[in-house]
């Protein structure tokens, strides 16, 4: 700290006074801090703090300083490179080959986070494409910086992006936006043609570098047009024809780059024979673009390999083929399975982005549906709202419609605004849900008004008031709890959770799901009991003329026929509960054996955690926070029974044979769970049986053991392992 000097800001070097170390100070203040208490001064904010640092990583400390070029001439601009003899023209196949694929691999590791000035125009070809004399090469870095154009519209429009993610800027660069695409594709196919038509028979061999450069110039030609139809479905076609197509392209695409794999060495060899022989400027020039960058420490970024980006392109397409499959979802619990899928794929930015294009890209989802409508759908699949259907209400039949229609597009509203959500990649898509829970209970609220509205409207007709309750607040209850769970179980797969946490984190989620369960419980017995009380009606109506007799067999049997049956997703809440049950049975009975390892802090305290990790769900009303205290209270309950480790092993391995038992009666069930539902089922079923064999093994252990965590089957739910 300095005692003395100018005010002025000025280097560390020129700095003027003593310095005096000021930690012993610091640590001794702490001490008046509660625990997470922060002091602050108004005129240094966190922004201050983070801009002061820096964090060593070439996506934020975007800083360029040449280091490799000491003595020679630093090329400032194409123009420079073109006087000192760039060259422009007369390349060899094998020379095209090594500037296509640094080109493309450009193009990727700007894709991975960094800018266009440190990545795809490092390369002065594509500065100015017209200075390039070559009739292969121009076509194709005009065809370079289209897809540069388009990326960057798409990934703007979809807006699933953070700064460290992508980048937007342009930086002041031609991206040849007046170029249409449909030309440039031509233009490509017109090369293609010609290399094609320089053999005698018009065909070229897989083994010559000629057959290379238009396996280059096709995989271009076809990644253009897929990108171009992606951008073109709120206009031009149907999703599901747009699905048709990209499924075609990727195909191309990932037929081109399994030949190009077993070739991406071959044109790294070219090392510019002529550039080298005449001292000529080569056509990548790392620090070109160093005077739109700060001055900061060097950190030169890595730029992909071939090989890197053939990988990242292969498992790019993989996930857009995927992403394909959304124009099949015709309700939302279809939209629901597929973003399950979506997200243990993981897909990134380009995947995501065209995702939010085919969902969100027209006036409806998929171009072809309401969303409020597919939430009526939902909504009389999940609980069937007995006002509504009431045929005592037909004098009402304007007001009554007209709060279901208010109460669908306010769900309509949420739910795709949580769709967009999970087009985030995990980070964003947590902290987006986090802020997104206000919003669920603000629409609670409001299917509370319209829940008092339909009573208002049934007790006008002197029904039972009973009958008023099974409205519209449970599907509103169910929203939130899934929402709670999704938010939840977002930190497993961004490891924001310390194990000292995963005991509090999955007795929170036992808790979520629990009231999940109870919500779907009594839907769907009240489900059943409305529909045994309408067909017992339309049998006695059908029946009047009918003996005694067979008016009691056929009510007797329409009671039978309709009796309710657990949803597939209570099934999989159920399962995930058991799991939850067994593993805090399981730790509860490694801490009585001193087998978890003890977390001293010295700056922080469980309560704190709790606090912080649950603090986006106490705005909720239902399902009801549950405050720390009610939480340790459990704690403290389990550990004054004072059961011994072995019966809580042997609770915890009887929670894990129910889910598999379980897990078995849906997988083998005749009507097969959708595929990401499945997948998922048989990730718990691993889950559990390996915890049971381990828990089994550690109960016959005679001496201490150390419990272990492994997030393999499943990615919230570990396999316990006992050494």
């Amino acid at each position: 700290m300095a005692t003395s000097g100018p005010a002025s800001v000025c280097s560390f070097k020129d700095a003027v006074g003593e310095w005096t170390d000021c930690t012993e100070m610091l640590k001794a203040t702490t001490t008046e801090l509660a625990t997470g208490e922060l002091c602050q001064v108004s005129t240094f904010s966190l922004y201050d703090a983070i801009s002061a640092l820096e964090l060593m990583d070439p996506k934020m400390d975007s800083g360029m300083v040449n280091t490799t070029q000491t003595k020679k001439v630093q090329i400032k601009s194409h123009t420079q490179a073109l006087d000192a003899g760039l060259q422009v023209s007369g390349f060899s196949n094998s020379e095209l080959v090594h500037v296509m694929d640094k080109i493309l691999s450009l193009v990727a590791s700007w894709l991975h986070g960094h800018t266009l000035a440190q990545t795809v125009f490092t390369c002065l070809y594509l500065h100015d494409p017209t200075i390039v004399q070559d009739d292969i090469l121009k076509p194709y870095c005009i065809g370079a910086l289209k897809v540069v154009d388009i990326i960057r519209e798409l990934v703007q429009r979809a807006d699933v992006y953070e700064e460290e993610d992508f980048q937007a800027s342009a930086q002041g660069f031609y991206l040849c936006e007046k170029v249409p695409v449909l030309a440039s594709i031509a233009e490509l196919n017109t090369q293609i043609s010609f290399l094609e038509g320089t053999k005698g028979d018009g065909v070229i061999s897989k083994d010559t570098v000629a057959a290379q450069v238009c396996m280059r110039l096709r995989l271009m030609s076809t990644l253009l047009s897929l990108l171009n139809t992606c951008t073109s479905v709120a206009h031009v076609q149907k999703t599901v024809k747009l699905c048709r197509q990209l499924h075609s392209h990727v195909t191309s695409i990932q037929s081109s780059l399994l030949d190009m794999d077993s070739t991406a060495s071959s044109g790294s060899i070219a090392d510019f024979q002529h550039a080298l022989e005449n001292g000529s400027p080569q056509p990548f020039q790392p620090f070109v673009n160093s005077h739109l960058l700060s001055p900061t420490p060097p950190r030169e970024i890595e730029i992909l390999t071939t090989t890197q980006m053939l990988a990242w392109l292969l498992e790019e397409s993989d996930n857009i083929s995927a992403v394909c499959g959304v124009g099949g979802c015709n309700t939302l619990r279809a939209l629901d399975e597929f973003f399950l899928v979506m997200d243990r794929r993981s897909p990134g930015l380009l995947a995501r982005s065209t995702l939010v294009r085919l969902v969100f890209g027209g006036d409806k989802i998929l171009n072809r549906h309401a969303m409020p409508a597919l939430v009526q759908e939902f909504l009389y699949e999940f609980d069937h709202p007995i006002p509504l259907e009431s045929a005592s209400l037909e004098c009402d039949e304007g007001t009554k419609k007209e709060l279901l229609d208010h109460y669908c597009k306010l769900s309509a509203a949420l739910y795709q605004t949580r769709c967009r959500i999970f087009c985030n990649n995990s980070a964003r898509r947590r902290r987006k849900l986090a802020k997104f829970l206000s919003k669920v209970q603000t629409f609670y609220v409001q299917a509370h008004d319209v829940n008092t509205a339909l009573h208002a409207l049934w007790s006008k007709h002197d029904a039972p008031l009973s009958s008023a309750t099974a409205t519209v607040i449970p599907f509103a209850t169910r929203f939130a709890v899934d929402t709670s769970v999704w938010f939840l179980l977002a930190g497993f797969d961004l490891q924001l959770y310390a194990r000292h946490e995963f005991h509090m984190i999955w007795w929170y989620v036992d808790y979520l799901l629990g009231w999940y369960n109870a919500v779907a419980s009594a839907a769907f017995n009240r489900i059943g009991a409305a529909h045994v009380v309408s067909v017992e009606k339309a049998v006695s109506v059908a029946s009047a003329s009918s003996s005694k007799k067979n008016k009691k067999s056929k009510s007797k049997k329409a009671q039978v026929s309709s009796a309710p049956k657990p949803s597939l997703e209570w099934h999989v809440c159920e399962i995930m509960r058991h799991i939850c049950k067994g593993l805090l049975r399981a730790m509860d009975a490694c801490k009585s054996l001193n087998a978890l390892p003890q977390w001293t802090p010295e700056f922080n305290t469980i309560e704190v955690l709790y606090q912080h990790r649950f603090a986006p769900l106490e705005v909720l009303e239902s399902p009801e926070y549950v405050p720390y205290a009610r939480y340790r209270q459990h704690s403290i309950v389990q550990d004054q029974a004072g059961l011994p480790a072995k019966d809580l092993f042997n609770m915890s391995t009887k929670h894990f044979d129910t889910a598999i038992k379980l897990c078995v009666e849906v997988l083998k069930s005749p009507t097969q769970p959708p595929t990401g539902t499945k997948a998922e089922l048989q990730s718990l079923s691993e889950v559990a049986r390996s915890n049971m064999t381990n828990v089994k093994y550690a109960m016959g252990l005679d001496g201490p053991f150390t419990l272990d965590m492994k997030f393999i089957p499943h990615r919230c739910f570990p396999v316990f392992t006992f050494q």
